[in-house]
């Protein structure tokens, strides 16, 4: 009922509505109190995170100091390793000083000495008297006392060229005067210049004496010049040289890799 404007209320209406309000505000506290256990929820979840956040970053900074340590670690590896490289060379580089100084000096030893080579041999034949008729060739008397030694080798076993007769002079002056009157004869000594007449006509060669290492090198320095058309290739002061043509400069021999770096 309505009068006047003041509002009745009956009263099982009252008990309903009484009823209803308090089952809203029970619903609402219900609510409440489950966002409060969420809300609670989300926090000690956030918690358990940002803990195994600070774990990770932990383990991510030892890691990355370890890596920092190895980096250090291999550094200093390659500075040691391209120091020890430095030193390898350097010492290769000595010995190969070394070892071309040890060559020089076997081959001051032979500075007397020359090689006949591909002279017929004779039965009963005398080194000496050879030594002395390759000298009348080009004017040069020889005696017995210009001469400290002279022999012919035992040869190769399976060659059929006459053995190398091994000349070592008292004089040097004399060793180098033979070999120069020797190239500058217009013609190649031969057997013929022996008296050999029958038989093909034979070169007779006259060398500087070589130890074994420079007669090697020698022959590899042949191939060289023949493939890389060299026109020049000589022995002379203890020295292997070698000359592209007329107007390039003489190149020294001193191992294969000076004959491997020709060009």
């Amino acid at each position: 009922m309505k009068a006047s404007n003041i509002c009745f209320t009956c009263g099982p209406c009252k008990t309903e509505f009484a009823n209803t309000t308090q089952m809203d505000e029970a619903c609402k506290s219900k609510d409440i109190n489950s966002l409060i256990d969420v809300i609670k929820s989300l926090v000690e979840s956030n918690k358990n995170f940002t803990k195994a956040l600070n774990d990770y970053s932990s383990v991510v900074e030892e890691n990355t100091q370890a890596i920092k340590n190895i980096d250090k670690q291999m550094a200093d590896l390659t500075k040691k390793i391209d120091s020890v490289i430095e030193d390898n060379v350097k010492t290769d580089k000595r010995l190969s000083e070394l070892e071309n100084k040890s060559h020089e000096t076997e081959q001051a030893l032979l500075d007397n000495e020359i090689e006949i080579r591909n002279f017929p041999i004779e039965r009963d034949e005398n080194a000496l008297d050879i030594v002395q008729k390759v000298g009348k060739t080009v004017n040069i008397d020889i005696l017995e006392s210009d001469i400290n030694r002279c022999y012919r080798t035992k040869g190769i076993p399976g060659n059929s060229s006459p053995p190398v007769i091994i000349v070592d002079f008292t004089r040097h002056r004399l060793k180098q005067q033979l070999i120069a009157k020797l190239k500058a004869r217009k013609s190649a000594l031969s057997n013929r210049d022996f008296g050999y007449n029958d038989g093909p006509k034979e070169t007779i060669y006259i060398n500087n004496g070589l130890t074994y290492y420079n007669r090697k090198l020698l022959r590899d320095a042949k191939i060289a010049k023949r493939e890389k058309n060299y026109k020049y290739l000589w022995f002379s002061n203890r020295k292997l040289l070698i000359k592209k043509d007329d107007n390039s400069v003489p190149i020294v021999l001193k191992n294969v890799d000076d004959i491997r770096h020709l060009l």
